[in-house]
């Protein structure tokens, strides 16, 4: 009987370990664990300081390069040139407030988590004879190319990475807000019919080309590695998840 007594405790206070190990294994989540492609129930959205303020990004996959791919669920405030003239990224005026000015804005503790991104995009020599050549390059932040938001029938753009999975299944998923209203963003997709233009969603979720010279509306992307810790948190008394700094 006393044998009997003990192999019952001995399964009571295993199945309570259990029970304990999955309440820590679920609080305990990284950022992999709520992309969209890993688990929609999870939300699919994190929250990153920008300048003390709490901002909402959207985690579209888990492999993005081995990484998380975020995309800013609101556009910045301010509206920026693509360029002063030409449609080669790499050398353009938003790539470089990215990773300068925008970089800068991100709370210094989450910097350690951003992964280096490589990108594919399109060649210098392909701009202005609708070229099919790319080229790729590494970045902290960017933006989305024609191709990741499956605009892949653009005979006028090159082929820029893969489809995410996000944009496939809703088009209104292509529409984004600044201040609660719906307004165009860029993308970083050269339009290589001409060497000073480059495609850009409309506030409706169609795609266009426009003038590098012109404002637009800025959407950063950027990569975290999987294992960044995450944390519930409250926000307005929401339940949220943010990145644990």
């Amino acid at each position: 009987m006393r044998n009997i007594i003990a192999i019952l405790c001995l399964i009571l206070l295993v199945g309570c370990n259990s029970s304990i190990n999955a309440t820590s294994q679920k609080q305990n989540l990284v950022i992999s664990d709520i992309a969209y492609d890993a688990n929609k129930n999870l939300g699919y959205s994190v929250y990153i300081k920008e300048n003390y303020n709490y901002i909402p990004y959207l985690v579209l996959t888990n492999n993005y390069n081995g990484n998380v791919l975020l995309l800013r669920k609101k556009l910045l405030d301010e509206s920026q040139l693509f360029n002063d003239y030409s449609g080669y990224y790499p050398e353009s005026i938003i790539d470089k407030y990215l990773n300068e000015t925008f970089l800068a804005t991100i709370n210094i503790e989450i910097h350690k988590y951003i992964a280096k991104s490589i990108i594919t995009i399109a060649a210098e020599s392909s701009l202005g004879v609708c070229g099919l050549d790319t080229e790729q390059i590494t970045r902290d932040i960017f933006l989305l190319s024609c191709t990741e938001l499956g605009f892949d029938d653009q005979t006028i753009a090159c082929v820029e990475g893969t489809p995410l999975e996000y944009f496939s299944e809703d088009a209104t998923k292509m529409i984004a807000c600044r201040q609660n209203e719906a307004s165009s963003w860029w993308l970083r997709t050269s339009y290589t019919w001409y060497d000073c233009s480059a495609f850009g969603i409309s506030a409706n979720g169609t795609v266009g080309g426009g003038g590098v010279y012109y404002e637009n509306g800025v959407r950063p992307a950027f990569c975290l590695l999987p294992n960044t810790p995450i944390c519930e948190d409250y926000l307005d008394g929401e339940k949220i998840y943010r990145i644990s700094e």
